[in-house]
């Protein structure tokens, strides 16, 4: 039994490495130049809040500085936003508007080829984003910024042309998070 567990192990490093090894046929080099857009589901969620999901539209342009690793850039501005209603002492429940108005994002990327068509990657960045708020038809805006992390997968469908999907944290805070999953393409040019 422990012989078979030895050799089901060694089967997996080796295919495992193997899979690894000929990963290269993905992998993009110093100098590939990339753009792409993306449809964005937010979600805003807040201590004492139901999870708000404004809607939006991602740009992203990026290049590669090192094999597998890119410096990428990424506008998202909003499309749509989320109603909800909180309940506050002397008001009672009081109905509100949230809005992603826009966000600017610097990333960098770090991708894992796993076959000549699939491709993982995480990444790691900064964002400043803008939200509104509407109650009692009073906006207020307000700019946030932080430490932006996630993960994500691409598929080849030419050469050059991918399907991508992603989640990604833009500001996590201590009371409140805003994230996204991202689903759009991506062409290497």
């Amino acid at each position: 039994m422990v012989r078979e567990v030895k050799m089901i192990k060694m089967l997996c490093v080796i295919s495992l490495s193997s899979l690894l090894l000929s990963a290269n046929v993905f992998s993009a080099s110093v100098g590939e130049n990339y753009f792409g857009a993306s449809y964005h589901n937010g979600a805003y969620e807040e201590d004492g809040l139901s999870t708000l999901k404004p809607a939006g539209l991602s740009l992203k342009i990026g290049t590669y500085i090192a094999d597998n690793v890119s410096l990428e850039g990424r506008f998202l501005f909003g499309l749509s936003s989320d109603d909800s209603s909180i309940f506050v002492p002397g008001f009672g429940v009081v109905d509100f508007e949230f809005e992603l108005d826009s966000a600017i994002s610097l990333f960098l990327k770090g991708d894992i080829p796993i076959s000549s068509s699939v491709n993982i990657y995480g990444i790691a960045g900064f964002t400043k984003a803008e939200f509104t708020v509407t109650v009692f038809d009073t906006t207020v805006s307000d700019d946030e910024s932080g430490f932006s992390y996630g993960f994500g997968a691409e598929i080849a469908v030419d050469s050059d042309i991918f399907i991508a999907g992603e989640y990604i944290v833009y500001i996590d805070e201590d009371t409140y998070e805003y994230s996204g999953i991202n689903i759009g393409f991506t062409k290497l040019f």
